[in-house]
């Protein structure tokens, strides 16, 4: 019982001790806690700094919608509808060849010059030919002439031979002739009569003789033309004013007719095919209709030539969607055949639309405008490309929303939303923007 005792008397001594300790504790805690917010309170505030918004350099430029012709950029070749390839139309040795590639010609200019020297024989023979006939014909008509003479002394001869039987007949009925004497007259009537008949026919038969002859004389003739044409083709000589592209034979040389000597081009017949895009197309073919010329330009060797679109193809190629045009090139000079150029089309005149440099666009259809010292996106309607009066490439677009006067971004900005800050340099070129972030803050 006495350890029991003492075991109590020791715990409460114990949980005196830490209900003591726990007070203390406590007390310092909430000393600490009330000198922190002393301290808090106490301290005295930190000066404030402004925060001014940042503002983004641009350049710009005034809205000015005007009536406008959209460029169309086309790659084309040159050609043209008139290429001719000569060939040797007789067979015969080359004698001298004036052609060279690529010079130019005049039209009747010598290319082409072969061995005439057996031609002229025919051409003499065909002459003599024609010569033969023509006095066989002179004879004939002579012939006609004395046969026509002849006949009517034939026929005299005839009656007075018919006159003669009959009174030999009447004598021999008076008995006063014998009948051997009456036969003799009669038979020599007869071959009169004979010799009248066939005289008569050869007489007939004049007509055919002579055209017979006129037949031969033209057959002759004819002839002789044809030898003369052959002659002529011993010299090949240029078609038209061209530019000579291939010569194929050489001096001495044998040729057989049909063989390839020269191929040339019409210089005066220039042309520019280049596909021109479907979504052009329509336009294109109402300013035809219109009777509204449709012109370009094309460039070669730092020349500008003008071109005007003469016609459309009337075919589509395979495996194309694309409609070729056909450019006529209004130039004296005159491009290499064959030569790849590019070609800008001036397309028909847009209303109210303005021009703007290809960097003011935003993706394929937004530029932003500047409201207040802040960017506003606006959509656009793009109508086409074209050159600036520097020579710059640029775009030619249409909003309701841009009225004349409004600022049109010009510069890129890769953080461009509407709202942003930004400020107008006005003359400052895009390329020497620094698209950095103005404006400063207090320290």
């Amino acid at each position: 019982m006495e350890l029991k005792r003492r075991l109590l008397d020791l715990k409460s001594r114990l949980d005196a001790i830490s209900w003591t300790k726990n007070r203390i504790l406590a007390a310092v805690l909430g000393g600490t806690f009330l000198l922190v917010v002393l301290a808090v309170v106490l301290a005295p505030s930190p000066q404030k700094k402004d925060i001014l918004e940042v503002a983004w350099p641009v350049t710009t430029l005034p809205a000015k919608p005007e009536l406008h012709s959209p460029q169309l950029s086309l790659f084309g070749k040159v050609e043209t509808p008139r290429v001719s390839t000569m060939s040797a139309a007789i067979s015969a040795h080359v004698i001298d060849v004036p052609a060279s590639e690529g010079a130019f010609v005049k039209q009747g200019d010598l290319l082409i010059m072969l061995d005439e020297i057996d031609l002229r024989l025919l051409v003499q023979q065909r002459q003599a030919d024609v010569t033969e006939v023509h006095a066989n014909f002179e004879s004939l008509l002579l012939t006609a002439d004395e046969n026509r003479a002849r006949l009517t002394h034939e026929q005299r001869l005839y009656e007075l031979a018919i006159n003669k039987s009959e009174r030999h007949k009447a004598l021999r009925k008076q008995k006063s002739i014998s009948e051997e004497s009456l036969n003799s007259v009669l038979s020599e009537t007869h071959r009169q009569a004979i010799a009248l008949s066939n005289h008569e026919k050869t007489v007939a038969d004049i007509d055919n003789e002579l055209a017979r002859a006129k037949a031969s004389i033209q057959r002759a003739e004819a002839l002789h033309r044809e030898a003369v044409v052959r002659l002529g083709r011993t010299k090949i000589t240029a078609p038209f004013d061209g530019r000579i592209t291939q010569v194929t034979v050489s001096p001495g040389e044998h040729v057989s007719q049909g063989t390839l000597v020269v191929e040339m081009y019409d210089t005066n017949d220039m042309e520019v095919r280049a596909q021109i895009p479907s979504r052009n197309l329509a336009v294109i073919k109402l300013a035809m209709n219109d009777g509204t010329a449709v012109t370009g330009q094309i460039d070669v060797e730092g020349l500008s030539l003008p071109v005007t679109l003469a016609r459309l193809s009337g075919a589509v190629s395979r495996g194309s969607s694309s409609v070729e045009g056909l450019f006529r090139i209004d130039s004296d000079y005159t491009p290499e055949l064959g030569r790849a150029v590019n070609l800008t089309l001036t397309l028909p005149t847009v209303a109210d639309t303005i021009l703007v440099p290809i960097q003011s666009l935003y993706g394929q259809n937004q530029v932003f405008v500047v409201e207040d010292e802040h960017l506003k996106a606006v959509q656009i309607e793009r109508i086409g490309e074209r050159k600036d009066d520097q020579g710059h490439p640029s775009v030619l677009i249409r909003a309701e929303q841009i009225i004349p006067g409004t600022l049109i971004v010009t510069s890129q900005l890769s953080n461009a939303i509407t709202g942003l800050k930004v400020e107008v340099q006005p003359g400052t070129e895009v390329a020497e923007l620094a698209q950095l972030p103005r404006g400063s803050g207090s320290e």
